[in-house]
C-alpha cells in the first residue's frame, strides 16, 4: 500500500499529515515553529516529526511513495530551492535535497498555496477546471489551477496576490514594498487593524478583551465583535472590505469557477463567507461570474495545503492510477 506524506510549512506553524491511497488521513501531527529558526533546523525538525508520524501510524518508511512539501514563498521545484520567503528567512535554500538527506524519501516541492490550489482542485477535478485558492495566513497565498494545470508563472513566482498594491504609500509589509494586499488583509494584518484600533480606543471592549487574553490574535476582533463591541465591530467590516477589494481584482482578472478562501480566518465559518459573498459577487464585472462563481470554504478537514502536498508527487494530474 503506498502512503503519502505531506509537509506544511507555515509561518507559524509546521504541519505533517500521513494518507493512503484512498487519500485518507491516516495520522496527523504539528507543532509551532518561530521565524529566527535556520532552514537546516527546520529541514530536521520536519525529518523528526515525519518519523514521528510514521511511527505513530504503524507505517514503514519503505511505504511512504513520497514526501510533499508545501512551503511559504517563491520556490523552485525542478532545483529543490526554496528561493525566498519574506516570512521564514529562506534565501536560494535547497530545501528538496535536504530534506532527501533527512528524510531517506522522495521530495516534491510547491509554494504552499499552489500546494492548496492542487488540493482543492483534486476533489472537484472531474466538473471543474479553473480554481483560485487564497490562504488567509501570516501572510496571504494565492494559487491558481488554470484548465486542469497549475499557474506557476514565467519564473516560478506567478500569483503572488498578497503582494499587489491596493493602498499608495500604506502599512510596510515584510517583502520590503508599502500597501500590499497581505498587510490589510492576512491575519498579521487584522492583528495590526486591532492594534491601531485598541491605541485609539482604550476604553473599547476590543481593548479589554485582548488585555484579559494577554494577546492579540487572528481571533480577537471576531470575537469582540460577536459580543457586540463597536470598535470590534468596526475593525472586522474594514478587514472584509479590504478582503474583498483583492478577491473582486482577482476574479475580474482571472474568472476561476471556484474560488476557495482557507487558513485560520476562513475558520470563522459560514457567516465569514457569506459576509465575504456579499461584498464580493454583486460587484464582479461579468454578469456571468455574479451568479455562477463558487465562493467556498475548504473541502479539507486537515487543511488544503496538507493534502495538497501530500498530492504534489501526482504531478499535473498524472499518475492517478495509482489511487486505489
Amino acid at each position: 500500500m503506498d502512503c503519502y506524506l505531506g509537509i506544511d510549512l507555515g509561518g507559524t506553524n509546521l504541519k505533517a499529515g500521513l494518507f493512503d491511497s484512498r487519500l485518507r488521513l491516516l495520522a496527523q501531527k504539528s507543532l509551532p515553529i518561530g521565524k529566527a529558526i535556520p532552514p537546516e533546523e527546520i529541514c530536521r525538525r520536519i525529518a523528526a516529526l515525519a518519523e514521528n508520524l510514521l511511527q505513530a501510524a504503524g507505517i514503514r518508511r519503505g511505504q511512504v511513495a513520497w514526501l510533499g512539501a508545501a512551503i511559504p514563498g517563491t520556490v523552485d521545484a525542478a532545483a529543490g530551492l526554496a528561493v525566498r520567503s519574506a516570512n521564514l528567512g529562506f534565501d536560494r535554500f535547497p530545501i528538496g535535497p535536504c530534506l532527501e538527506e533527512k528524510t531517506g524519501l522522495a521530495v516534491h516541492l510547491a509554494n504552499d498555496a499552489d500546494a492548496a490550489a492542487w488540493g482543492e482542485y483534486w476533489p472537484v477535478r472531474q466538473h471543474c477546471r479553473s480554481l483560485l485558492m487564497v490562504t488567509l495566513g501570516t501572510g496571504i497565498g494565492s494559487g491558481l489551477v488554470m484548465d486542469g494545470r497549475l499557474f506557476a508563472g514565467a519564473f516560478g513566482g506567478g500569483l503572488e496576490a498578497g503582494h499587489m498594491i491596493v493602498q499608495k504609500e500604506g502599512r510596510l509589509c515584510t517583502c520590503g514594498q508599502r500597501g500590499c494586499w497581505e498587510a490589510y488583509a492576512s491575519a498579521t494584518g487584522l492583528i495590526c487593524s486591532v492594534n491601531e484600533a485598541i491605541s485609539a480606543h482604550p476604553a473599547s471592549g476590543l481593548a479589554a478583551l485582548a488585555a484579559a487574553a494577554g494577546q492579540v490574535d487572528g481571533k480577537t476582533a471576531f470575537d469582540a465583535c460577536r459580543q457586540g463591541d463597536p470598535t470590534a465591530r468596526q475593525v472586522v467590516e474594514d478587514y472584509l472590505d479590504w478582503l474583498a477589494a483583492g478577491l473582486i481584482g482577482l476574479i475580474n482578472l482571472l474568472e476561476p469557477e471556484e474560488v476557495v478562501l482557507s487558513g485560520g480566518i476562513a475558520r470563522e465559518g459560514e457567516w465569514f463567507l457569506e459576509e465575504v459573498r456579499r461584498r464580493v459577487l454583486p460587484r464582479l464585472y461579468h454578469p456571468a461570474a455574479r451568479h455562477r462563481t463558487l465562493l467556498r470554504g475548504s473541502v479539507w478537514e486537515c487543511g488544503p495545503g496538507l493534502a495538497g502536498a501530500a498530492l504534489l508527487g501526482f504531478g499535473m494530474g498524472e499518475g492517478e492510477d495509482r489511487l486505489s
